[in-house]
């Protein structure tokens, strides 16, 4: 056994049997590996990672392959999810060495912690244009001791080009212009898939906040081409079996091009996002289909990824008993013995089974090519009642089944995504409970934030059984997505605590994570062992910290009319414009932030929460998708929030101010009134 086992990390203590010396990320491996003058292997993975498990049971659990390693280099094993800094920073030189990247990672560093050589996954043995791993380790190791001076020399090469690369400094020399985001809406309206929706070709991903940037377009725009592109995906998704039509929940992405075969993980944030998501579609569609996938999402994440009141767990694995996808799928003999002679029929009509299968002689359920509705003749009436009890039949097997392990860690900046979608869909639908569970669980975060003094943030709340904090401090992503989360319950509730927090949140990141003299957000502000500090700025499954950020910071301003929050925004957003222009597919949030900054429209309700007149205007508030409201409530003008200055009830009553841009309109006592302005 190695010194993984005591790690708080699932994916640590799952390679704690390796016959391999893995050290975690800490001093004892950097000053052994300086100390003997060895190179370091450093591997980054996580725990519902199919292809980590991959390597490991073919090189990791190998003895000989562990010889090299222990006899060669001091490997350090990381969780990507309890370090993410550590695996943009190591993830940009990897993708700079060799194009690509991808889980697990696999690179070699010197003692001083600088990347010169590096991939992703190795085979045990050459294949496909691959080297074997073990082949890797000894042409490293061998280059190691007979050309070091070489090695050091190159390292200093690939840390400028990391730097390029992974966007320190940028500008956007002039060429940046608002004007230019309907027109790249437009070329993004264009890449989508008109059958199966999604960016053409495959692997396709939900890819969320690119289609919440359309959906802010359309909002603004009103141009058919972005509300299409967005709900050709949500169709095909829901169709597809990237859903999980029996168990609930989406699975990670899908490997073709029909949302038909996932790579079967479940991620916290992917389920969080993509409910958010279809929530949105339906308060712009009223389409009720994209309600009950929203519904059945956030269910699925309450049942099966909730840890009490305390938060989420991170992540449900792809693996069973080292099968990929093995709870998920289905045998058509299995089908055919389970179900009665009618309830198969109406299940392959559904789901369009068949002997072969769809993956590896199994079947992925999907209903790409069946029916939904009940409307039609009796017979097909007939047969949306059969397939529920077909459904349940299903669902108690599969309960029944070996389950996938989970990873219980929870992370501060996941959990608050889930509180963001239980926040909307609560609202939206008028399902209080729902907004109180996330109220609850932002309270528990905040038992770990201090406040008072450094106002720092953990990272990770929870591991395994026990509530247990990590040392690791929070990353921007944790502050961001949670002064969002504070944001919208205060949008939902307008609690003022909610407002509060937000306001104490936003304070923090300008304080800790901005930096003034290059104009950007770095992701962390603990820069102990660092090759660099990251400064990640492209969207990927998630929000890029930098761009949450800077979409904090213009709320923040709306509140409060600070010039130095408005230029900390306008520097942000032009220091990521090249990113924008060249790669807007990984730029939503940015695309978002920038629409959202010029069609600022703040509403401020004075007069007493419980009043009804008033409790009328926050619902025309609350209803629909205008990403650029702003709604305050106050008793009466609160010298801590600059928006209320000079605001008060007339006559008693309660009274609206819409303004744009801190430019007002006359105040309002009417409804009818309130609502021809609002959405004038």
């Amino acid at each position: 056994m190695n010194k993984l086992a005591t790690e708080q990390s699932l994916y640590l203590r799952q390679h704690s049997k390796n016959p391999v010396d893995w050290y975690s990320w800490c001093e004892e491996a950097f000053k052994l590996a300086e100390s003997k003058g060895l190179p370091i292997f450093l591997s980054i993975g996580y725990s519902s990672c199919h292809w980590c498990h991959i390597m490991e049971r073919e090189s990791f659990e190998d003895q000989n392959v562990a010889n090299i390693m222990n006899s060669n280099f001091v490997s350090i094993k990381v969780d990507k999810e309890e370090r993410p800094d550590l695996d943009s920073i190591y993830m940009a030189a990897v993708q700079t060495i060799t194009g690509s990247g991808g889980w697990p990672l696999s690179i070699f560093l010197t003692p001083d912690l600088q990347p010169f050589f590096g991939g992703t996954y190795f085979p045990p043995q050459d294949r496909h244009g691959l080297p074997s791993f073990s082949n890797v380790l000894l042409s490293v190791a061998n280059a190691w001791n007979g050309k070091r001076q070489e090695i050091y020399q190159n390292a200093e090469h690939l840390k400028r080009l990391v730097q390029d690369n992974i966007g320190y400094h940028r500008t956007g020399k002039g060429d940046w212009s608002k004007e230019m985001v309907f027109p790249i809406a437009v070329q993004i309206s264009s890449k989508i898939d008109i059958k199966y929706g999604g960016i053409k070709g495959f692997p396709k991903f939900p890819q969320v906040p690119l289609f919440d940037f359309l959906l802010t377009s359309y909002s603004y725009k009103n141009d058919e081409r972005f509300l299409k592109a967005v709900i050709l995906t949500l169709d095909g998704m829901a169709n597809g079996g990237i859903q999980d039509h029996i168990g609930g929940g989406f699975h990670r992405y899908s490997t073709d091009e029909k949302w038909c075969v996932p790579h079967f993980e479940k991620m916290l944030y992917d389920n969080a996002l993509i409910a958010k998501l279809y929530t949105t579609a339906y308060q712009i569609s009223n389409n009720d289909k994209y309600k009950q996938i929203a519904e059945k999402t956030l269910d699925f994440i309450l049942k099966e990824m909730s840890f009490y009141k305390l938060g989420f767990i991170s992540s449900i694995d792809a693996d069973t008993d080292g099968v990929e996808g093995d709870t998920y799928t289905w045998n058509y003999q299995e089908l055919k013995t389970l179900l009665s002679d009618e309830q198969f029929r109406v299940a392959n009509k559904h789901w369009s089974i068949s002997n072969v299968g769809n993956y590896e002689g199994k079947n992925v359920l999907n209903v790409l090519y069946g029916f939904e509705s009940i409307n039609g003749d009796d017979q097909q009436k007939n047969d949306v009642r059969e397939i529920k009890n077909v459904y349940k039949i299903l669902q108690k097997v599969r309960t029944q089944r070996l389950q996938p392990k989970k990873d219980k860690k929870m992370i501060v900046g996941w959990i608050a995504l889930v509180v963001q979608a239980l926040s909307e869909y609560g609202t939206t639908f008028n399902k209080g409970s729902l907004t109180r569970h996330g109220e609850q669980v932002v309270e528990n975060i905040f038992r770990y934030f201090d406040d008072k003094d450094d106002r720092i943030l953990p990272h990770i709340i929870g591991n395994d059984s026990e509530s247990r904090v990590t040392d690791i401090t929070g990353f921007l992503s944790d502050y961001s997505e949670l002064a969002l989360a504070c944001f919208g319950l205060y949008q939902n509730t307008l609690k003022q605590k909610w407002l509060s927090r937000f306001m104490t949140l936003s304070t923090t990141i300008t304080d800790k994570f901005w930096n003034d003299d290059n104009g950007v957000f770095y992701d962390t502000f603990q820069t102990e062992n660092l090759y660099m500090i990251p400064n990640d700025t492209l969207d990927t499954a998630l929000y890029s910290g930098p761009s949450s950020a800077t979409l904090v910071t213009l709320y923040m301003y709306s509140l409060t009319g600070e010039t130095r929050l408005i230029n900390i925004v306008d520097r942000s957003i032009a220091n990521n414009s090249n990113n924008m222009m060249n790669y807007p597919s990984a730029s939503g949030r940015w695309l978002s932030t920038v629409l959202t900054s010029e069609h600022l429209q703040q509403i401020v309700l004075v007069g007493n929460r419980t009043d009804e007149k008033l409790q009328q205007m926050i619902k025309i508030a609350n209803d629909g998708f205008y990403p650029g409201r702003i709604i305050v409530q106050v008793n009466r003008p609160v010298h801590w929030l600059p928006i209320t200055k000079n605001k008060v009830n007339i006559n008693g009553k309660p009274t609206a101010y819409i303004c744009k841009n801190f430019v007002c309109e006359s105040p309002v006592t009417s409804i009818e009134e309130f609502e021809t302005l609002i959405n004038g």
